[in-house]
């Protein structure tokens, strides 16, 4: 399965750029026909995908670690600290640091 692939090759390259071409070039289709396989399958965008198994990770960071956000956005793939924390705000509705201190006992 093609998405299944795509998918993998975000599971295990998610620290690092990637492009829908990356994805694409990965499975061997052609940038649109995987970009239309995914929305089918997934009901959101390669990149929507990418965003969110960012944030998944970077929330059981929060959790399990004492890194910084920054140190987090980083390990995570976000370009910098503050698309991290808008990203994280828009998904979680709180900042990443409101987060972990949530699950502080």
């Amino acid at each position: 399965n093609y998405v299944e692939k795509a998918k993998d090759y975000i599971h295990n390259h998610y620290p690092f750029p990637i492009r829908i071409e990356h994805l694409a070039n990965h499975v061997g289709l052609d940038r649109t026909y995987l970009f239309k396989l995914f929305v089918k399958d997934e009901g959101i965008s390669p990149q929507e995908y990418l965003i969110r198994y960012r944030l998944s990770v970077a929330s059981l960071q929060l959790m399990q670690t004492d890194l910084s956000a920054a140190q987090i956005a980083a390990s995570c793939g976000f370009g910098d600290a503050p698309s991290f924390c808008k990203h994280f705000k828009v998904r979680y509705g709180c900042s990443p640091l409101a987060y972990r201190k949530s699950f502080e006992k």
